[in-house]
């Protein structure tokens, strides 16, 4: 270890890879020193359930008798501590006079692969699956849906039916920013956690632009929510809805609990909102030459799903023309055959015009890595294959020194470097273009 470099090591899946930097060429760590510092996560949990935001306790929500379905994300939502928040909560529903055989747990899936057992036990604890029903949703399943209405923008609003039949609904989340919705947790869990794939579709085809030459809408941002018509869509499916309460957690770069906000689902939300935005923004003066960020480790980086959504949020930081250094494991791959095949119509143009014409998700994140990297070129250190990458339009690298000698070559010995440890746990807000 030299006195003349700055040592890291980047999560990347469950372990961490090393990366060293000249001292001279590192000018920030881009990472939040706001979080609080995390306290006893059962006593944030109850004291949030026993003084919720906008609502009363749950206590005088349910009781005896009354059948309770728990709404959570998937496991790419590990993060959020599922595995924590969800066996305090039956406990809590069981003091109040709830039975275990009155509770399911629907795993929100939105438009994601089912989770297996196994997935299961690790978002719940095996203790919780011998006990409680859990299923997943599937978003293609029409007989499992029920129709609801249309919003003021024409989504039309089909539901999990589990969700509509329950005495009361609890939606379990996690609230960081997002790429479309402004931030995750609160509704998400509804939409697209439990709609059908049209409901979903339609409701994310509002990020397209809607003017000439304008591929996608400038008003969908990360932390926009008034606006925002994603944003604004979602939170008319989920007063159809009407869902008794919320519990979110905010959790930092190592997926510690620094906050919980529990109570009423549109109130709650946006107070969890306000304290994510102080805890994860951070300031940028001046976009950097290049930036090695990770995604954060497993389940954060399980996939290029999930990465294509760091890349979204980290890539302003850099330059037009500087260079994004990508750390994600992506153990299950592309994480979606359809992405996959949006990669190979890498024509903008093309892609904007299909998508207009039907939406799709899986095209919609494919178009906006692809701008992305047009701007920005970005490198991978990842399990993804050399073609898959190819497809992305990204390199594959084997190793971070590796990255650091072409960062050297392309920008010389004073380029200005930054790193995002934690590219989920961040908000950059650039001050400076």
């Amino acid at each position: 270890m030299s006195e003349d470099s700055v040592n890291f090591e980047l999560k990347y899946g469950m372990e961490r890879v090393p990366l060293e930097i000249p001292r001279a060429n590192l000018y920030g760590v881009i990472q939040s020193d706001k979080f609080p510092v995390p306290g006893d996560p059962l006593e944030m949990l109850g004291r949030a359930l026993t003084e919720p935001i906008g609502c009363p306790a749950l206590p005088a929500l349910v009781g005896a008798g009354k059948k309770v379905t728990i709404v959570t994300g998937d496991i790419t939502r590990l993060a959020m501590r599922n595995d924590l928040v969800v066996p305090f909560l039956i406990s809590h529903l069981n003091e109040s006079g709830i039975r275990d055989e009155d509770i399911t747990i629907l795993v929100g899936t939105g438009n994601h692969r089912q989770n297996t057992l196994e997935e299961h036990q690790r978002l719940y604890g095996g203790d919780i699956i011998g006990r409680i029903k859990v299923e997943n949703h599937d978003c293609m399943d029409d007989s499992r849906h029920e129709w609801l209405g249309t919003t003021s923008r024409g989504t039309k609003v089909h539901v999990n039916r589990r969700v509509l039949d329950a005495d009361c609904v609890i939606l379990v989340g996690g609230i960081t920013h997002h790429l479309l919705a402004g931030f995750s947790g609160g509704r998400k869990a509804i939409c697209p956690g439990a709609c059908h794939l049209q409901t979903i579709q339609q409701n994310h085809s509002y990020a397209l632009g809607t003017r000439p030459g304008e591929y996608l809408n400038p008003e969908v941002q990360p932390g926009r929510l008034k606006g925002n018509p994603v944003a604004e869509d979602l939170d008319e499916v989920v007063a159809m809805v009407e869902p008794d309460f919320i519990v979110n957690t905010i959790v930092d770069g190592d997926n510690r609990i620094v906050d919980v906000v529990a109570g009423h689902w549109r109130d709650a939300f946006i107070e969890g909102c306000r304290r994510a935005t102080q805890f994860y923004t951070v300031s940028v003066d001046d976009p950097f030459d290049v930036a090695f960020v990770s995604c954060g480790g497993y389940p954060k980086d399980v996939n290029m799903v999930q990465t294509a959504r760091v890349l979204s949020l980290i890539a302003p930081v850099v330059k037009d023309g500087g260079m994004l250094v990508v750390v994600s494991e992506a153990r299950d791959g592309m994480g979606s055959k359809e992405m996959e095949e949006w990669f190979a119509t890498p024509d903008v143009d093309e892609m904007s015009a299909r998508l207009r014409q039907s939406f799709s998700l899986a095209g919609h994140l494919a178009l906006d890595v692809v701008l992305k990297v047009k701007r920005t070129p970005t490198f991978l250190l990842s399990r993804s294959s050399v073609n898959q990458c190819r497809l992305m339009g990204v390199t594959k690298i084997d190793s971070l020194s590796q990255a650091l000698k072409e960062a050297t070559r392309r920008f010389g010995p004073e380029a200005r470097m930054c790193v995002v440890p934690a590219g989920k746990a961040v908000f950059p807000l650039i001050s400076v273009r």
